[in-house]
């Protein structure tokens, strides 16, 4: 049984057939999609939550399709793992499924892993300490002397090797995509290729997405930083096979809302950047009491670092205006002592929203991911800065720079 939904979207299935996997499909995957019981007058109900991927259950898998163009996922991706020497956008017109979207990803993995074994693995020293038959390194007199009858010779030397993290972290993951069963046929050979390449230079183990994050790069290994980007989205995204043993595939999920928020948080710094007059602030923090209120952006003057617009990113379902994420913005602006206040919505509508709160100029803006994200990132950019009062003409948002 293959099951399709579209994130957001509830779809009926008959009863009978589905009676038997509803429980399971709750139990496992209640965090992605709900399950609706049946009534007198309905069928069983199934509604995609924000999520895209593949939960695979014991009749068969399930397959969540995003609501935006899968290009426009791979420029997401692009923007918000740093993937630039990647190229991922060349083809990426050619994706027409979520499944063409991982394969495609594990390819270009694999081609960089066999490009960096060409030239040579990244290597590091490290200290070892063992009994010898001859001298190495330096010797460790006082544990030779516990031994005077053993003819080794106890070493603290140091080893130049490619068995190190930055090599093991990137093993593992092409393991987890060989044993996920979402690779496509047209790729796997060039996934098992960089897997046996790389498994002669370096062991298994397991790692955690987290292992990715926060690791130092220099000129000898600065390639290796996109790699481990795309080591991140893998291993953050893949599940415990869940159930028995003999299923074939990997639960492999996307959070829409924390891809949309990511990308938005690092495309608009980067914009910013580029103009010189303003910063964003990702991680802001403000106490409220009892509790800490931490906005999703937080535009700054770079000079006297005020905030002057606070921006929460919200990935909903419909194009109706929630009062509570009004309430958010409007508080953290209050907080914050800033008179804009903005909502930034994936999808554009016709029920935009727009009202002076005491004081606090509360707005509603569109990155639309249902155009191309060039398109979409040029309205975006043009709408910030005119409700954060900057003078749009002396940027030039319809510059050559995007």
């Amino acid at each position: 049984m293959r099951i399709t939904l579209q994130e957001w979207k509830s779809t009926e299935f008959p009863r009978g057939e589905f009676d038997s996997f509803a429980r399971e499909i709750h139990e496992n995957y209640s965090e992605y999609v709900s399950v609706i019981h049946p009534s007198f007058d309905h069928e069983w109900l199934l509604q995609a939550k924000g999520y895209v991927g593949y939960l695979p259950f014991s009749g068969g898998v399930i397959e969540i399709v995003p609501k935006v163009p899968v290009s426009n996922l791979f420029g997401m991706l692009d923007v918000a793992f740093g993937l630039k020497s990647f190229k991922v956008l060349d083809d990426s017109v050619e994706m027409s499924s979520l499944a063409d979207f991982y394969s495609r990803l594990a390819s270009i993995l694999s081609h960089r892993v066999l490009a960096r074994s060409r030239r040579g693995l990244f290597r590091t020293y490290r200290a070892e300490n063992e009994s010898l038959a001859f001298i190495r390194g330096r010797i460790d007199v006082r544990e030779s002397l516990r031994s005077p009858l053993d003819p080794s010779i106890s070493c603290h030397y140091e080893e130049h090797t490619t068995d190190v993290i930055e090599n093991r972290l990137i093993l593992y993951t092409l393991s987890t995509i060989l044993r996920s069963g979402l690779c496509g046929e047209k790729y796997l050979p060039v996934v098992r290729h960089a897997y046996r390449v790389l498994s002669r230079f370096s062991t298994h183990e397991p790692f955690s997405w987290t292992d990715c994050m926060g690791r130092l790069y220099n000129r000898l290994n600065e390639d290796y930083e996109p790699m481990h980007g795309l080591c991140r989205f893998f291993l953050e995204r893949m599940g415990p096979c869940q159930g028995r043993g003999e299923r074939k595939m990997l639960p492999f999920v996307i959070s829409m809302h924390q891809l949309f928020e990511e990308f938005v948080a690092v495309w608009l710094a980067r914009k910013l950047k580029e103009d010189g007059r303003f910063n964003l602030s990702i991680q802001y923090s403000v106490e409220a009491g009892s509790f800490t209120i931490r906005p999703d952006l937080v535009v700054e003057d770079s000079q006297t670092r005020i905030p002057v617009l606070v921006a929460d990113t919200k990935y909903k379902a419909s194009d109706t205006i929630d009062q509570d994420d009004v309430y958010q913005v409007v508080a953290y602006a209050q907080k914050l002592s800033c008179s804009e206040a903005v909502l930034i919505y994936p999808f554009r509508s016709d029920n935009s929203y727009s009202y002076d709160w005491n004081g606090i100029l509360t707005r509603t803006v569109a990155f639309d991911l249902q155009q191309s994200l060039d398109r979409a990132g040029d309205s975006f950019l043009k709408d910030i800065f005119e409700y954060a009062a900057f003078r749009v003409c002396d940027y030039g948002v319809a510059n050559e720079a995007y």
